[in-house]
């Protein structure tokens, strides 16, 4: 019998975290997804304050975290993510949906945006959905497109985040045309009990491929006979 097929989803944490702390926080999703996707974990290449497993995917000046609301004036080793990713999803690939959190979302949102400007002529970037967390708009200038993105796409956000406070949430949702947006109680964290889960692990089901039956693949009482 062949087996169904199962959904492969990329994901990316965020600022100060890495593929293995990510995993952590995401095992609630995971096991009740278990019998239709595999999740593939990427570590941002960059230290954060020499810390080798607190990573980014770039670092800010000034630090985000901080200074939320005050303009960044650079980013560093941006490009090397974008090379590590490009070079995941040709070797890896391909994925079927993103799921990521705070600047991993907001990183997502980016490589949504550019799509085979950033995989070349690999075909096999077809992205299908996107669950994200936490997602705010970069305030680089080099980052912002105009391009909206297409992809269903659910976003979650905290209405008592003040890391990501909501309307930087509320302002980053505008980039999508086909978005599903969740809020929950808390702050900054992913929200895996309760409504949210059932919220989160119906929406990605939605993407699995439906297999339709040969019509010789079964035998009719009437040949039995």
């Amino acid at each position: 019998m062949m087996e169904p097929p199962r959904l492969r989803i990329l994901c990316l944490h965020g600022y100060r975290q890495d593929a293995e702390s990510f995993r952590t926080k995401c095992r609630p999703i995971q096991k009740a997804t278990k019998n239709f996707a595999d999740f593939m974990f990427l570590t941002a290449p960059t230290p954060i304050g020499g810390k080798d497993r607190e990573r980014g995917w770039w670092i800010s000046r000034p630090n985000f975290l901080k200074d939320i609301h005050e303009p960044e004036t650079q980013d560093e080793n941006f490009e090397q993510a974008l090379r590590l990713v490009s070079d995941i999803v040709e070797s890896e690939g391909p994925f079927d949906g993103i799921l990521a959190f705070s600047q991993g979302a907001c990183f997502a949102s980016y490589i949504l945006r550019l799509g085979g400007r950033i995989f070349g002529d690999y075909d096999g970037v077809n992205f299908k959905f996107a669950v994200l967390f936490s997602g705010y708009e970069s305030r680089f200038t080099r980052h912002l497109r105009d391009t909206q993105i297409t992809i269903p796409t659910l976003h979650y956000y905290g209405l008592t985040d003040k890391v990501i406070p909501p309307e930087k949430c509320i302002d980053f949702g505008k980039m999508f045309s086909n978005i599903e947006v969740h809020e929950h109680d808390g702050g900054h964290f992913l929200p895996t009990t309760g409504d949210p889960k059932k919220i989160i692990v119906e929406y990605i089901k939605k993407f699995v491929p439906v297999v339709e039956s040969s019509p010789n693949s079964s035998v009719s009482n009437e040949s039995c006979g």
